[in-house]
């Protein structure tokens, strides 16, 4: 007799069927008002708003139907990239997985970009830029399929069906994978440059401003991959000057 799954394991694949159901239903809800077939669902996250440095990372994954859990188990670990079960290295397994089976494309948006666009226009630049990388990657014509956006805003000017669901990384698979991409791609690329720019404890903050970090900013300064453009580091770089002028 087999043996049966334990709590935790139930919880995994609940968790996994209301999120894959989520995106059924919303892909159904779409197909029966637009009154044509969709081929699936590509969810889109972005990470790195609230941080202090580097660029802001989106990821555009689609899951195809075909796959299911009996036969990839990792889907049952699909969960929102901040959840407490998803430590770097699994975040890190799960992102090969899902770039080994399904659809996806990354994006990002610069410091200066961040700077000119503000934050929340700088990260749909982002999420752009990954659903083109996407189509072009895997020859995908988006307007066969249902963007889904974390957040309450949409991409303008994309020429798809596309809804936006506030924490959508809690209610849609699709976004939840997307969420786990984007993070493990910008924790590699945050850990870089924390080897050049040492003493900020990047490699631990992912640049957000914890009290260490802070800390560092006021004794080490700020840096060109600091984002100039967000009060905590402006004002970082206002007490730097006023420490100039009095030594």
């Amino acid at each position: 007799m087999a043996k049966p799954p334990s709590p935790k394991a139930q919880k995994h694949a609940q968790r996994w069927q209301r999120l894959r159901q989520f995106d059924t239903d919303k892909l159904a809800d779409v197909v029966g008002h637009i009154g044509q077939p969709l081929k699936g669902v590509i969810g889109v996250d972005e990470v790195g708003r609230g941080s202090l440095v580097g660029p802001v990372v989106a990821a555009a994954v689609c899951l195809p139907h075909t796959l299911c859990a009996t036969e990839h188990d990792w889907l049952l670990a699909i969960d929102d990239s901040k959840a407490s079960h998803l430590n770097r290295a699994k975040r890190l397994r799960l992102k090969d997985a899902i770039q080994a089976h399904g659809l996806w494309g990354l994006g990002q948006a610069s410091v200066e970009e961040i700077a000119h666009l503000n934050i929340v226009n700088a990260s749909l630049l982002a999420g752009h830029r990954a659903l083109a990388a996407l189509a072009q990657q895997f020859d995908c014509d988006l307007t066969h399929y249902l963007t889904l956006m974390d957040g309450r805003h949409r991409i303008p000017q994309h020429n798809a069906p596309q809804l936006s669901q506030i924490k959508g990384d809690a209610h849609s698979a699709a976004i939840a994978a997307a969420s786990i991409v984007a993070k493990a791609e910008r924790d590699a690329m945050i850990d870089t440059a924390a080897l050049q720019y040492p003493g900020y404890g990047w490699e631990q903050n992912a640049g957000y401003p914890t009290p260490a970090h802070q800390k560092a900013i006021a004794q080490l300064g700020v840096t060109p991959m600091h984002r100039h453009s967000y009060k905590t580091v402006q004002a970082a770089c206002q007490a730097e000057a006023v420490q100039q002028t009095l030594s």
